[in-house]
């Protein structure tokens, strides 16, 4: 089931995206709204990715929102020979290079085993096709 639209309009919105990409709250709460924003962005992805393409002026919303998130020009992915492919690798990217990355190189002395649990968690989804090559294969 594809997400409400209200939700990718919403979240590509400038106040509410800069509220996401606040430092405020500690890194387990960076780390956790990180997580949420990438399991989105996968989702849309997936609710369009059986249609033709990304273009064509109707999924605007959709590509406003997982621009936002990735902090990308949404005309970036549409100049890709396979944009679903890209989005989902410049989502992984952004995911570990981010918070996630922050979290790792602090230690995870005093992290809850659930916040590194959410992270595993979030990987094996958003990485799952990547890994066994189905948004690569020809």
């Amino acid at each position: 089931m594809p997400l409400p639209s209200f939700v990718h309009i919403t979240l590509a919105s400038p106040k509410i995206q800069r509220r996401l990409r606040t430092k405020k709250g500690d890194l387990t709460d960076r780390v956790i709204r990180r997580c949420v924003l990438a399991l989105i962005v996968n989702k849309l992805v997936d609710d369009f990715q059986s249609h033709i393409s990304f273009g064509g002026g109707l999924y605007d919303a959709e590509l406003a929102c997982i621009s936002s998130i990735l902090g990308t020009d949404p005309g970036e992915f549409l100049r890709r020979p396979r944009p679903s492919a890209v989005v989902k690798l410049q989502n992984v990217v952004s995911l570990v290079s981010g918070e996630i990355k922050a979290l790792f190189t602090s230690g995870t002395t005093g992290t809850p085993t659930d916040v590194l649990h959410i992270v595993q968690q979030t990987l094996n989804i958003i990485c799952s096709e990547l890994v066994l090559g189905g948004v690569f294969a020809g």
